[in-house]
């Protein structure tokens, strides 16, 4: 039987030392703060390649915003480097309007544009040519922001009414 009691005592293992609470209670601290610690530097090396432009696969594409019922057409609006500003311009109101001002201002330097456009009479679905100098200036591919207001008039039923259109249009320097 003694034999048998060794025997026994040489296969069971002693239990291992329990580690003590404020062991374990440390250990996950470190481990928290080093999970914290390597997503700031993901945080702040992501915003560094950022800002040098490293994420940028492509050019800005053109948009205009806020436009109601004169839209431009967005493949005959441009700047140039030299602030040089065109744009065709499409009466959307469903009847003739007259156009009787346009502002175009620079958003990024509040300079209004010199614009170069004769006020009258836009039948519903034609165009108009609106260009301007003056609109600030810039490096091929920079990107410009301008804001254009349009007032106009519609005559609809014998009535007659003032109306005005705003919209943003954002894109490259050509």
């Amino acid at each position: 039987m003694e034999n048998a009691e060794s025997e026994v005592k040489e296969h069971v293992k002693p239990a291992p030392e329990e580690k003590s609470r404020s062991q374990v209670i440390y250990v996950a601290v470190i481990a928290v703060a080093l999970l914290i610690g390597a997503a700031f530097v993901v945080f702040f090396v992501g915003i560094a390649m950022w800002q040098l432009g490293i994420f940028n696969m492509g050019s800005t594409s053109l948009t205009a915003t806020g436009f109601a019922k004169i839209k431009p057409q967005l493949a005959g609006t441009s700047m140039e480097a030299d602030g040089t500003f065109t744009s065709v311009l499409t009466n959307g109101a469903g009847t003739a309007i007259k156009i009787k001002k346009i502002i175009l201002t620079n958003k990024q330097t509040s300079s209004a544009c010199e614009l170069d456009f004769s006020p009258g009479e836009v039948a519903a679905g034609e165009n108009i040519q609106v260009s301007g100098r003056g609109c600030g200036s810039g490096h091929k591919g920079d990107v410009y922001s301008v804001e254009m207001k349009i007032d106009y008039s519609l005559t609809i039923g014998g009535m007659t009414r003032e109306h005005t259109d705003i919209g943003n249009l954002r894109g490259p320097i050509e």
